[in-house]
């Protein structure tokens, strides 16, 4: 009986976790954020600071700028090589709190 329940288990439970996986797509160019008629706000994402137009921004400002672009912004998020995994990961989660849907990753320095 066990041999034929977990079969089964796996069968019907594997379309709900495939669905629940998160889409990656592969990269592309920062022209390709540039497309469309919906607002983009550029970040410089450092390990102490996020820069808006090379300025420093505080997270209420940021949250203000984001609220007036409207709810169809698309954010690109150009990080270091050199910056931590965690500092990327803490502006995506912020901005998805915001409630930004679209946010472009653009990594800048030299690929070694």
């Amino acid at each position: 009986m066990k041999r034929f329940v977990l079969p089964l288990l796996i069968a019907f439970a594997a379309p709900s976790f495939a669905a629940d996986a998160p889409h990656s797509s592969p990269p592309a160019p920062v022209e390709a954020a540039e497309e469309g008629d919906a607002p983009m706000v550029m970040l410089d994402v450092k390990s102490d600071q996020i820069l808006l137009d090379g300025e420093p921004i505080a997270q209420p400002q940021l949250e203000q700028v984001l609220k007036q672009a409207g709810p169809d912004v698309k954010v690109v998020l150009r990080v270091d090589r050199e910056l931590s995994h965690k500092r990327v990961v803490e502006m995506f989660d912020h901005l998805k709190v915001l409630g930004v849907g679209k946010v472009y990753l653009c990594t800048v320095g030299d690929p070694q």
